[in-house]
């Protein structure tokens, strides 16, 4: 199951049943999981919900992921508020794309949410041509 609220490229939770087997063969207690490409972090959160390790630490890259990430953890209420009330428009389609394009050197909650909405709405597009 990918647990992940991201669809993110190359993603790697296709593997995280090779790497729950892995950990769980080690046998070690209190286990910590550091991924320094999390992406979608499919991986560590799969092996966070599955009691495999106890906490995870992620990163990324990417300025936009990484503030995702970010804004999860410091603020998931911001996050949330915004979830239940952007509307999902083409200009707030392209609002949110030019926060993506135009502020993504350094770890900001807007482009933490940014990334979200982008992704939230290219799947949906995706499940539109699936069914439609």
């Amino acid at each position: 199951m990918n647990y992940s609220p991201l669809r993110y490229p190359g993603g790697k939770s296709k593997i995280a049943p090779l790497i729950r087997l892995i950990s769980e063969n080690d046998k070690k207690q209190n286990m910590t999981y550091i991924e320094p490409f999390a992406g979608g972090a499919g991986v560590a959160l799969d092996l966070l919900l599955n009691g495999t390790v106890d906490q995870i630490v992620i990163n990324d890259y990417d300025k936009a992921i990484y503030s995702f990430w970010r804004a999860l953890k410091e603020s998931p209420q911001d996050l949330i508020d915004r979830i239940q009330n952007v509307p999902l428009t083409i200009d707030e389609w392209r609002h949110q794309k030019e926060i993506y394009n135009t502020q993504n050197r350094t770890y900001s909650i807007d482009l933490g949410f940014a990334v979200f909405y982008l992704e939230a709405v290219k799947n949906l597009v995706s499940i539109d041509k699936k069914f439609f």
